[in-house]
């Protein structure tokens, strides 16, 4: 570690450092200041990856810092790492500001909702992020922080991929979601897994994709989506042209919602359409049911 920290800082280096690794190495908020530091004297470092540390919120607020005077890096990794309230506000300060930082990933972590959200608003003023890895956060990603970005992703062009798996996101925000949806005109990829929704919110994202017109992935699995959400889907989705990749595993369809869903699919694919071209069902209560069926039906 301190021979790569050396290097970072060496401007006159015959190979100078462009990707940096720290994982995995116990690193803590005061390691992280000197990092930083070095991190702050590159012109060419562009990836900073601090995953599997012990950094809190102190170290968060010194990268918060080192991003506001907006150096060359593109992507910074902080991972399972132990970023409390006060360090995920701090890296929302300065994703006010920064006009380099590409991807973001904060996965793991130890902030609650209203940490989460405070880090979302600040993305309605941010015009270079396009990738944010949210994800494991169960305790900082919620309806707070959905609500937040709301808001914020109807003013914010830049994002294209979000990842809000494992967080604790209740059925409640539908009318939040299908805002973010159908409001938003740069997400291709949006993975709502592993939360707690249910067909109130099902069936407001079914109905949000008939007006969107960038999202080609959709990750909803482990969830509670039941056979209303699989009809809405299949009523929204003929005027959807777009998305191409929909993932409804481990949810709570019945022979008869696998079964609308896929016929819709195989009516797209006779037509020559792309539109949910992939579409995973697996392991819901009515999968080995329905395609039992089909196949005892083909043989």
């Amino acid at each position: 570690g301190n021979q790569l920290v050396r290097k970072i800082e060496d401007e006159n280096a015959s190979a100078p450092v462009v990707c940096a690794s720290f994982t995995y190495l116990k690193i803590g908020d005061e390691a992280v200041e000197w990092i930083a530091r070095a991190a702050g004297k590159s012109k060419v470092l562009k990836r900073l990856f601090l995953e599997h540390n012990l950094v809190g919120g102190d170290g968060a607020a010194v990268l918060s810092r080192f991003l506001q005077s907006n150096p060359p890096l593109v992507e910074l990794h902080l991972g399972s790492n132990n970023v409390d309230d006060n360090g995920i506000e701090a890296m929302g300060e300065a994703l006010k500001v920064n006009s380099n930082l590409k991807s973001l990933s904060l996965s793991r972590n130890d902030f609650t909702d209203k940490g989460g959200a405070t880090l979302a608003a600040s993305l309605a003023g941010n015009t270079s992020l396009t990738f944010l890895d949210l994800s494991d956060n169960a305790l900082g990603i919620g309806d707070r922080t959905v609500t937040a970005l709301s808001t914020s992703l109807v003013m914010n062009q830049t994002i294209t991929s979000l990842d809000l798996f494992g967080g604790s996101i209740s059925d409640a925000v539908g009318p939040q979601l299908h805002q973010i949806i159908s409001a938003n005109t740069s997400l291709t990829s949006l993975n709502l897994g592993c939360n707690q929704l249910a067909d109130s919110a099902g069936t407001s994202v079914a109905s949000a994709l008939a007006a969107n017109a960038t999202l080609t992935q959709l990750l909803l699995t482990q969830n509670s989506f039941g056979d209303p959400t699989a009809e809405a889907l299949v009523e929204s989705l003929p005027t959807n042209s777009t998305l191409t990749c929909l993932n409804l595993g481990m949810n709570k369809l019945s022979e008869k919602g696998v079964g609308v869903l896929d016929s819709f699919r195989t009516r797209l694919l006779k037509q020559g359409l792309n539109t949910v071209k992939y579409l995973n069902l697996y392991d819901n209560p009515g999968t080995g049911a329905y395609y039992a069926n089909v196949w005892a039906t083909n043989e």
